[in-house]
């Protein structure tokens, strides 16, 4: 009995027989199945803003050491128009979108929030 080839032999073999079709632009809806002969480059950035991933609190990420005032809150479709400064955070939820100067995001797990309650 013949030993079977190693995988590298045996996939150069099959590559062998093939040959590459010609490429071809067809539209996207007629794409499925086939392969890219070029990378494809998005015509935007998305989503278009910076938006939070989870709910939490952001802000300026060289500020990481905290404590921090809370100065506001930033909800989908209702964002916090001010800009955080040293020392202040912004109370954001998932798909929120970040406010001016904030460049990270605290994930709410992570905080243990004093003073949120009045007496």
């Amino acid at each position: 009995m013949t030993p079977p080839l190693p995988l590298e032999d045996a996939q150069a073999r099959l590559l062998a027989l093939v040959e590459p079709l010609s490429p071809e632009t067809i539209a996207t809806q007629h794409a499925a199945g086939r392969s890219l002969v070029a990378p494809l480059l998005a015509r935007r950035t998305q989503p278009a803003a910076d938006l939070s991933a989870m709910d939490g609190y952001a802000l300026r990420a060289d500020d990481l050491s905290g404590p921090w005032r809370v100065i506001g809150e930033s909800a989908a479709g209702h964002p916090f128009h001010g800009t955080p400064k040293a020392g202040e955070a912004v109370r954001i939820s998932t798909g929120a979108l970040l406010p001016a100067s904030a460049d990270a995001v605290i994930v709410q797990e992570d905080v243990i929030r004093e003073g949120m309650f009045s007496p």
